[in-house]
């Protein structure tokens, strides 16, 4: 993949295909904003530097996954990487970061601290309905905080989470609600229309929570409780008994109906220092050290900013674990090029996954 600071004549902005020489256009959305033009020939990602260093994070077929980008020069990454003890998935980053944002999405920011107690009760509370270990919890969410939270959680109660693709429609949602084995329905307000209906349409046998994120009011969506109202009542005592969870990503269904993949992130069982291990394995190859209690003080934390939608298993990979190593992620729910400047200006951004079609 060759990085080049040459200037082309790009294509439309969102027509590039994986294959084709590809400059990122995003710089020509603010003019005189200061940013370098990196042109990647043949890739699937582009990058573009402001005062911080960003770094491009995508996966090349043909090459090494990822490459700094700093005032217009790319740089391989190189050399070894100091990696904090594993000891859990939140706690040791709590420790040092507390009140410092985990995660920000476009109604604000949820501190380290506040993310870990709203996890505690997610879990306690989801175990109150009677989710045991290996269920499946079906979720219908934007790019938003509680995306995050019910993926840390299932991470401590050894369920797997079904992302769903807010595209579908209600007979494929209602198929991978049964062939999931849905024993949870999670939904944000601006889905809870065609959730509602798919529901009416799968078995959904061994459903035994319903969960509306969102202020709507729950008249017109019978059998729902407000995801809020099941949260305030769990307990924060800490999860003693806590197993290894983790998503299961259905296809697109192009040749039939949407297929689970299971991979090592699905496995249930084990504790869930599990995640960390891998998260601080792949911390570094992105260009983020993990945060822990022997972090060096003033040590700056990544910021990771997440454009692509969350039902997919690169973006959930790109935010989960740079979450795990104590990086801030910023969440854009829908990607704008206006828009995601004006977040990695806002918010410092360090780390960005994109993708040609943008």
């Amino acid at each position: 993949m060759g990085v080049q600071r040459r200037r082309r004549d790009p294509e439309p902005f969102g027509q590039a295909t994986q294959g084709q020489g590809l400059e990122t256009t995003l710089a020509d959305q603010r003019p005189g904003r200061g940013h370098d033009r990196l042109a990647l020939q043949g890739g699937p990602v582009t990058a573009l530097d402001h005062a911080q260093t960003v770094s491009v994070n995508a996966v090349h077929p043909g090459g090494r996954p990822c490459y700094r980008a700093r005032r217009g020069v790319a740089q391989e990454q190189a050399g070894p990487r100091r990696v904090a003890p594993v000891t859990a998935l939140l706690e040791p980053v709590v420790s040092v970061r507390g009140d410092e944002p985990a995660v920000v999405d476009a109604r604000g920011a949820t501190s380290w601290r506040a993310l870990d107690a709203r996890v505690t009760r997610l879990v306690h509370a989801l175990r109150s309905r009677g989710l045991t270990s290996g269920d499946r919890i079906v979720a219908m969410l934007g790019n938003q905080s509680e995306i995050v939270e019910l993926s840390v959680a299932c991470a401590h109660g050894g369920w797997v989470l079904v992302p769903l693709n807010w595209h579908w429609v209600a007979r494929e949602i209602a198929y991978v609600i049964d062939d999931a084995g849905a024993a949870a329905v999670v939904v944000d307000e601006r889905w809870a229309e065609v959730m509602g209906e798919a529901l009416s349409r799968a078995d959904g046998a061994g459903l035994r929570a319903r969960l509306l994120v969102g202020d709507s009011a729950l008249d017109g969506f019978a059998g729902f409780d407000a995801y809020e109202a099941l949260l305030a009542s769990g307990v924060e005592d800490p999860i003693t008994d806590a197993e290894k969870g983790g998503p299961m990503f259905y296809t697109s269904g192009t040749t039939g109906d949407p297929k689970g993949v299971r991979s090592a992130l699905t496995t249930v069982g084990g504790p869930p220092e599990m995640f960390a291990l891998m998260a601080h394995s792949f911390g570094p190859i992105i260009d983020i050290t993990p945060i822990g209690p022997h972090t060096p003080p003033g040590d700056t934390a990544s910021v990771q900013l997440v454009c692509g939608p969350l039902y997919h298993s690169a973006q959930w990979v790109f935010a989960m674990f740079a979450l795990y190593c104590g990086a801030t992620i910023v969440l854009q729910h829908k990607f704008d090029a206006a828009g995601l400047l004006d977040l990695v200006d806002e918010h410092g951004v360090t780390n960005l996954h994109l993708v040609p079609t943008q």
